[in-house]
């Protein structure tokens, strides 16, 4: 990988990590992401009619906005499916796996491929991933729907990677970003009209962490288009993972969560798989 990409990919490890901190400390619920969505919205909006003002628009924009957030909008609803029937500390690590998945989409989708190297790097990642967030394999009866769902949820996150990096080599990220952003927060404007309880809770109680989240989730996620422009979707999905390092990190420092052995493990793998990922070609 380039080092820029790598750079870009390691601070928005950061910052993805840290927003996700701010959510989880004040409930993260409907109504605070909902309420972050729509100030997303307002505070980048002067940047995007600046960029949009004389903007050559490909006629395909439509699609490729739907098409992302048709994507983005899926995987919340994988993910909805996954937490409805199975424990957590299941569901999420299951469904961040989508390094399972991206080699094949993006050598589909975009003709990408991947040495040696990189193959061990996305290995080493995933089982990173379940090492360092799940407290438990065991699963209550019934629950291989659950499961599925979480698949289903690492299969999307897996495609609307390949999109962004299909899409940002004809529309320009920034635009691209925001434009699908608005339509996730039209998206979500029945939500926050059937819970208005939280939306007014979140905005009295949390309103610095409101602001800091919705700043930071689409300067992160440009950080991200950023180091799509420049390597592989496959190695830029294994390298941001490492946000679970830093949330780890911080969920020790600041929550007084546990450190456990099979965590530590994880970590040190997730570590190793991005390193790889930074030296495969």
């Amino acid at each position: 990988m380039e080092p820029l990409a790598i750079a870009a990919v390691l601070v928005s490890t950061l910052s993805h990590a840290w927003w996700n901190l701010l959510a989880k400390r004040a409930g993260a619920n409907h109504g605070f992401f909902g309420a972050s969505k729509w100030i997303e919205v307002v505070v980048y909006a002067p940047v995007f009619v600046f960029l949009a003002w004389d903007y050559d628009w490909p006629a395909d924009t439509p699609l490729y906005v739907v098409g992302a957030a048709a994507l983005v909008g899926l995987n919340y609803v994988a993910l909805a499916g996954a937490y409805a029937r199975i424990d957590l500390g299941v569901a999420y690590p299951i469904s961040r796996t989508s390094t399972v998945f991206l080699p094949f989409v993006a050598y589909f989708a975009l003709g990408e491929t991947i040495d040696g190297l990189g193959a061990l790097a996305l290995l080493l990642v995933t089982v990173g991933v379940l090492l360092s967030s799940v407290t438990t394999f065991r699963l209550d009866r019934g629950a291989i729907a659950g499961v599925a769902f979480a698949l289903l949820g690492a299969l999307t996150l897996a495609g609307y990677t390949v999109w962004d990096k299909f899409v940002i080599a004809h529309l320009d990220p920034f635009i691209y970003l925001y434009c699908y952003n608005c339509v996730i927060a039209l998206g979500y404007l029945p939500v926050l009209a059937r819970n208005r309880a939280e939306v007014n809770g979140a905005w009295r109680q949390h309103r610095r962490a409101v602001v800091q989240v919705a700043v930071l989730n689409t300067a992160t996620y440009l950080l991200v288009l950023y180091a799509l422009t420049l390597a592989k979707a496959s190695y830029v999905g294994a390298l941001r993972q490492l946000s679970l390092v830093v949330a780890v990190g911080l969920g020790i420092w600041l929550l007084k969560e546990k450190m456990t052995l099979v965590r530590a493990l994880g970590i040190v793998l997730l570590i190793g798989g991005g390193v790889a990922a930074t030296l495969a070609g």
